[in-house]
């Protein structure tokens, strides 16, 4: 038996509220799940996915094809998206059923987040799940207060558990999927003094978050220092803080030499959390300051050479590092060396202190401590570039891992100049030690 559900959660658990519905089915059951802004287009759907299941008993989980989605692999040769006349759709689901009856695509193998539309993993407009599968691939959330990504998860999900997932080829759904052009992010184009950057769950702080009316000397300054350089990049050097405001006397020494250059400029952004203070840096840049081509963020208690910018600039990359000495259970830096093959992207293995490269090389992950990223790289991720993930009595992804990996599904790669080393203050006695230590190690690699 197939039940349908349109699920809703107030507080935007939809993973709960599909388990819930799940949950109450038997184990030869199918729960048919389908988006609250998308209809059937022929009356006679339900007795044609049974005869589906029927046709095609390898399979324990269907999603159908539609007019709009992110998976362009669901989407029929030919539909006219930004059509919303029903009449228009109907006779296309007509015309497929007829067409496709039951015929079934395999679509199992997907790719993993990120992916591009033609390989992405199934948009959830219609997902058609047989209980006994559910059962050992539950619906999970992408992360907390989010509700895209878990149609996502799931097709990922069941792939890696060996379950096989198809197309309903014959069954077509209209999707009006945002055809108005907004999302849960998207503020109206009227309101000029609210602000642009919300993610998704967030909407009611549209009505109460309003954009300052003093934009601060900070701002001013800048303004009138970009005005000077005659379009020649020009970086803001963020610096994020704690409330109290503490900062290593020689970071700060640092920052203040380079925001004596024509073309730098620095913010100092105390906040309780780095993450709040590293996203409320770059929103400043993209609300106000339109020639700013570069952000550069230097943690409170790291010292790069004097020159650290301008040789990391001189790579011409969209997001590029140094490398700083950390200590995860032994010495290592502060990065990660690329890895294709590396499909969780919540794990951070740093390059061991002897092993660090000796020239540029793309990175899979780093520490924010001196990164240096353009313009365009921050537009195209939009808020939030910066979050802690958080799980019950854990964090699954810290603030720099998140932007990391979020810059990479965006398309951007991640590059470090292991020449540009930083001083950690607080680790600066121990990085002589280090030096001691593996002096015979770091020989023998050269």
């Amino acid at each position: 038996m197939i039940k349908t559900f349109i699920a809703y959660a107030k507080d935007r658990d939809l993973a709960r509220e599909y388990n819930a519905c799940m949950g109450g089915l038997s184990d030869d059951d199918w729960g048919c799940f389908i988006d609250h802004d998308a209809m059937f287009t022929t009356s006679d759907w339900y007795p044609q996915m049974e005869a589906i299941i029927k046709a095609n008993p390898e399979y324990s989980c269907f999603t159908v094809v539609t007019n709009r989605a992110y998976a362009s692999w669901q989407i029929p040769e030919g539909v006219n998206a930004i059509n919303h006349d029903i009449k228009y759709h109907r006779d296309i689901g007509k015309a497929l059923q007829e067409a496709n009856g039951n015929r079934v695509n395999d679509v199992t193998g997907c790719a993993d987040l990120p992916a591009p539309p033609q390989t992405s993993p199934l948009s959830g407009v219609v997902i058609l799940l047989k209980k006994s599968a559910w059962k050992q691939v539950p619906f999970r959330l992408m992360e907390p207060g989010r509700l895209t990504g878990i149609d996502n998860l799931l097709h990922i999900d069941l792939r890696d558990k060996g379950f096989k997932v198809g197309l309903m080829t014959g069954i077509y759904v209209y999707h009006w999927h945002r055809a108005d052009g907004v999302n849960n992010a998207d503020l109206p184009p009227e309101e000029p003094k609210q602000v642009k950057y919300l993610p998704d769950g967030f909407e009611w702080a549209k009505d109460t978050a309003t954009l300052p009316e003093e934009t601060g000397m900070d701002i001013e300054m800048a303004r009138d220092k970009i005005s000077k350089v005659n379009g020649e990049p020009f970086i803001i050097i963020g610096v994020p803080l704690p409330n109290d405001r503490e900062l290593d006397v020689c970071t700060c020494l640092w920052v203040e030499h380079k925001k004596r250059l024509s073309n730098m400029m620095a913010f100092y952004e105390p906040s309780r959390f780095a993450s709040h203070g590293r996203n409320t840096i770059i929103w400043k840049v993209l609300e106000y300051l339109p020639g700013v081509t570069h952000v550069f963020f230097i943690d409170k208690d790291v010292v790069p050479p004097v020159d650290a910018i301008e040789r990391l600039l001189a790579h011409d990359k969209d997001v590029i590092v140094g490398a700083t000495p950390i200590f995860k259970d032994q010495p290592v830096w502060s990065v990660m060396e690329y890895d294709p093959d590396e499909k969780i992207d919540n794990i951070f293995n740093p390059v061991k202190y002897a092993k660090l490269p000796k020239k540029l090389f793309r990175a899979h992950h780093f520490g924010g401590t001196t990164c240096l990223t353009k313009r365009r790289v921050l537009e195209t991720m939009e808020y939030p570039w910066y979050q802690d993930v958080f799980a019950p009595g854990a964090i699954l992804m810290g603030q720099d891992l998140f932007f990391t990996a979020k810059a990479k599904k965006m398309g951007f790669e991640l590059w470090c100049d292991p020449t540009v080393k930083c001083e950690h203050v607080r680790k600066s006695a121990m990085k002589t030690v280090f030096d001691q230590l593996y002096e015979k190690e770091i020989s023998n690699a050269k």
